[in-house]
């Protein structure tokens, strides 16, 4: 029997989010106002592996926090979620990357991220891998120092173990997004992100034009998520848009966080 459903690598943070803002002020003297404010165990990778652990799954995280109060409040919301913990680095001398995101009140939404810690596969124990039934990489684009192929030792270590490889990008901290892609698309199973990330890492204007490309450049499936549209699903020659189950709204956001 498998440890783990999944396994998650990448991205860990902690989100403190302000919901319901009135505005960001830019004087000292103008006050924002925010309806109520609240943190979580955040991250590409720490979302992932929370969410699944809440449908019933099992998870185990593979990261890196830092050595501090952000890093133990991370390590406590997994520990109580029943995320496996095994796997996640605590280091001295590094701080645990944090990222605010604001929710306003027109249901427009900014974040401001500090800098986020280095990953690189050799801090991690080849045995962070055995043992899932899928290995999931969230938060890609975070980290250039493992883009192209130097990432593919993890995967086809992880394809060995029998496990499907699913990869979500995020957000490009150098405005490179095609290049990161070069010789990993043909080795994942699952591609899995937004429109606006879809459309620049296939370099293409149309979200249909954007997943076939995607998909014959080596993607066995490409999942967009659309928000509150649900999402749109290339595979095997096929297009089809999935419909989301009921609404996820504003006032979601802020029932969350009170």
């Amino acid at each position: 029997m498998k440890s783990f459903n999944l396994i998650v690598f990448g991205e860990v943070a902690l989100d403190v989010i302000l919901c319901g803002v009135d505005q960001v002020p830019k004087r000292w003297s103008i006050l924002g106002r925010a309806k109520a404010v609240d943190m979580f165990t955040a991250g590409s990778a720490g979302y992932v592996a929370q969410c699944f652990t809440k449908l019933g799954g099992r998870a185990g995280i593979v990261g890196k926090v830092g050595y501090d109060s952000a890093g133990r409040f991370i390590l406590n919301g997994f520990k109580q979620l029943g995320v496996s913990t095994n796997c996640l680095l605590t280091q001295r001398g590094i701080k645990t990357e944090i990222s605010t995101v604001v929710l306003y009140n027109n249901g427009n939404k900014s974040s401001v991220v500090s800098e986020v810690p280095p990953l690189r596969l050799n801090e991690f124990k080849s045995r962070c891998l055995i043992g899932g039934n899928a290995f999931h990489v969230g938060g890609y684009l975070l980290y250039p120092n493992l883009w192209e192929r130097r990432l593919l030792p993890w995967i086809r270590f992880a394809k060995r173990e029998g496990e499907l490889v699913s990869l979500d990008p995020q957000m490009s901290v150098t405005g490179k997004w095609s290049q990161p892609f070069k010789g990993i698309l043909e080795h994942l199973d699952l591609l899995l992100l937004d429109e606006a990330e879809a459309k620049k890492v296939s370099r293409k204007k149309r979200l249909i034009d954007a997943i076939e490309k995607l998909q014959k450049d080596g993607a066995d499936v490409v999942a967009v998520k659309t928000g509150s549209k649900g999402c749109v699903v290339g595979n095997g020659g096929r297009i089809r848009r999935i419909t989301l189950q009921g609404q996820i709204s504003f006032d979601n956001w802020s029932r969350r966080c009170v």
